[in-house]
Order: C-alpha cells, then sequence, then structure tokens
C-alpha cells in the first residue's frame, strides 16, 4: 500500500515525486518506460525563472545545466503587435533573475530527472506495461484490416512514449516479418515530426470534437460519452480489448 502514486514520469510526475521523496511518505512512481529507456524526444520546453528554482529544490539543475547545449537561458523579451504602435522590452537585469526563462532540451531534462529519480535508492517505480495494450490494439486492426482484403496498413501516428518503446518497435518488426512469411498485414509506420506538431492535422479535430462533447457544468457519464464520441464521429462503438496487464516492482 502506497501513501501517494504519482502517475507518468514526464517532467511534471517527475518532479512532482522528486519534491516529495524526502517526506515521510510510501512513494511510488509509475511510468511506461522500462529504467533504462530514456526519453528519445528531440523537441524543447521553455521554462520560466519559477521552474529553475523548483529544479534547484529538487537537486537536477545543476546537472541539467552542466549537460552541453541542453540549457539556452533567454535574457530578453521583445513583446510587439504586427502594424501597431509601441513594443515593450524586458530584459532579465530589469526582473534582477539571471534569465527570464530557458530553452530546454526535452531530453537532457528527462535524463537528468531519471537519474536523480534513481539515485535516490530507497525510491521504488512500477513501470506500467501499456505497450501491452498498444500491440494488442495493432494486432486487432491488422485482423481488422486483413478481414478487407488489404496487405499494408499505414500507421500514422505521434512519438509518445508507448508508440516508440522499444517492446513496440520489436513487435511490429517480428509482426511484419511474419507477415511477409505468412502472407498478412504489413504495418507501414509514418511517425510525425517531433518539432511541428502543427503538422498533425488530427488535432484540430479533438478540439472540436471536445467542445462539441462534453459540458461544461458537469461530468459526462460513461454510456454518455460513449454514445456522444460514436454519434460525432458517426462510427460504431467497439468493446474495450480485453486486458491483463501484470506490474512489478523495481
Amino acid at each position: 500500500m502506497f501513501d501517494i502514486v504519482v502517475i507518468g514520469a514526464g517532467p511534471v510526475g517527475a518532479t512532482l515525486a522528486l519534491a516529495l521523496a524526502d517526506a515521510d511518505l510510501n512513494l511510488v512512481l509509475v511510468d511506461s518506460r522500462a529504467h533504462d529507456e530514456a526519453g528519445r524526444s528531440e523537441r524543447t520546453l521553455a521554462l520560466s525563472h519559477g521552474a529553475r528554482l523548483i529544479f534547484e529544490r529538487v537537486g537536477i539543475w545543476g546537472p541539467l545545466a552542466a549537460t552541453r547545449n541542453a540549457v539556452t537561458p533567454i535574457v530578453e523579451v521583445d513583446v510587439s503587435q504586427a502594424q501597431a504602435f509601441g513594443a515593450t522590452r524586458l530584459t532579465a537585469a530589469d526582473a534582477g533573475v539571471p534569465a527570464l526563462g530557458y530553452v530546454v532540451s526535452y531530453r537532457a531534462l528527462q535524463a537528468a530527472l531519471g537519474e536523480t529519480w534513481e539515485a535516490l535508492g530507497a525510491a521504488r517505480r512500477v513501470p506500467a506495461e501499456s505497450w501491452h495494450v498498444t500491440t494488442a490494439f495493432l494486432a486487432w486492426v491488422c485482423e481488422q484490416v486483413a478481414a478487407q482484403g488489404k496487405t499494408v496498413l499505414a500507421l500514422i501516428w505521434d512519438n509518445a512514449s508507448w508508440h516508440i518503446s522499444k517492446q513496440v518497435r520489436s513487435w511490429i518488426r517480428e509482426h511484419n516479418r511474419q507477415a511477409k512469411r505468412g502472407g498478412g498485414v504489413r504495418i507501414l509506420v509514418c511517425r510525425l515530426p517531433v518539432k511541428s506538431p502543427w503538422l498533425n492535422r488530427i488535432e484540430p479535430h479533438w478540439v472540436h470534437a471536445k467542445r462539441a462533447i462534453v459540458e461544461p457544468d458537469r461530468t459526462l457519464t460513461k454510456a454518455e460519452l460513449i454514445e456522444r464520441i460514436c454519434a460525432y464521429f458517426n462510427c460504431t462503438y467497439v468493446a474495450h480489448l480485453q486486458q491483463t496487464i501484470a506490474h512489478k516492482v523495481a
């Protein structure tokens, strides 16, 4: 039994876990990635000076700032509007801080968070093996595609950890080898750019769908949510895949 369970070892979850690590609590951090599976994203994050203070508090700012090309300080910000009068310049010197903010490598940040978390020793981490769900879903989709007489599944997806995990990539390679030998459906993976999220044309659809489906004043029931989603996207409801996932403590 744990006092606190933090779901997700991304920047927010891992920072929260580190901030609570010295409290007298039985804490566990749950994440879909294995211990030795570092973040692969090449994107960057814009962090405020306040975020630096938090990272200093949990002990990761020093290692992060010492990493080559991991941190770029923002010392000046010009604010203006096209074809409008006036402009404002904000400087770190005027604010009395080393920098107004920082552009930080996501990969380096994840590495610093992970190394600091592992160095705690007594802290425990439970990998939530979500890749099982991903591969089971891909297998089901391939069955549906095969039933339609197709031989290739063009899979366009982003770089979520459960998409690019070592287990999922290995599963797809083995699946394609078996498909080539036995004549099944081959999976053609098309990854979206990590640094250009606006190229993902599905994102606006999610925004409009959410506005059309949810209600601001109350939480929908499961049945209502399913009915509205199917009505909005004009699709038929398919029962969830049945999964039994073992969580192991490391």
